[in-house]
């Protein structure tokens, strides 16, 4: 959540094109707005299981790299006696097909067998679904924020993990005021500065909400953070400079 907190227009020196060290004067309008994540998510077990392994909280990662282990032995014993099962079921199926066409054995039969090999196919499916979710992989590259559990923890079903954060793929959140609309457009470029770094950062629209707020007479507006740099991270503030 953030807030609108001030618009001031001034003579501010503005960097031109691809934020090269040439300058102009010109009348700009700052705001001010926060810089986020645009991916982030909370990762929990699937399974209820003991923790073999978990990353450390602030340790980075990259797509589909281990981010949580779960012991597994349990649901591989499960898998492997439903895999017997599957492929007893599907000998009788088979059996069945060859008598029935003997006429040695009814449709009943046949039918029966068909559905306990289906059954059987679908039972092996759920239990080969279970054992790959043992492995949590990152869903992209980014870092660990917090992490709620530890190594050799055994944790419930659903219960939440760690939260990470891409920091590749970042944006500012502003309010714009409404008067405003007519500067800003999908996919136009602005100019922001990281306060915190003193550093300017070309940027490029993103979102901009459908609804105007009838109290502030402001908008939401999300903007990426053009080539970002490691040192920008969530919680920044941005100056938006229009």
């Amino acid at each position: 959540m953030f807030k609108f907190l001030s618009v001031k227009k001034y003579i501010f020196f503005v960097l031109i094109g691809p934020l090269s060290t040439s300058a102009q004067i010109a009348n700009i309008t700052s705001i001010q707005g926060l810089v986020a994540s645009d991916e982030e998510a909370i990762i929990s077990g699937e399974l209820a299981s003991r923790i073999e392994y978990i990353a450390d909280e602030l340790s980075e990662f990259e797509m589909g790299e281990t981010l949580v282990q779960l012991d597994c032995q349990l649901f591989e014993a499960e898998k492997n006696i439903v895999k017997s099962n599957l492929e007893i079921a599907k000998i009788q199926h088979k059996k069945n097909v060859e008598l029935y066409s003997r006429r040695a054995v009814g449709k009943n039969d046949l039918d029966i067998s068909a559905a306990e090999y289906l059954k059987a196919q679908s039972e092996f499916k759920i239990t080969d679904i279970n054992t790959q979710r043992c492995i949590i992989h990152a869903p992209f590259s980014g870092i660990v924020s917090e992490i709620s559990a530890n190594s050799f923890e055994f944790v419930q079903k659903h219960q939440q993990l760690m939260k990470v954060v891409n920091l590749e793929k970042l944006i500012v959140k502003f309010l714009l005021p409404a008067s405003y609309l007519g500067a800003i457009s999908l996919e136009s470029e602005i100019n922001l500065l990281i306060e915190e770094l003193n550093t300017p950062f070309k940027g490029k629209i993103k979102s901009i909400d459908k609804l105007i707020d009838p109290v502030s007479q402001t908008i939401k507006v999300h903007a990426y953070i053009l080539n970002p740099t490691k040192k920008i991270v969530p919680g920044m503030t941005a100056s938006v400079l229009l």
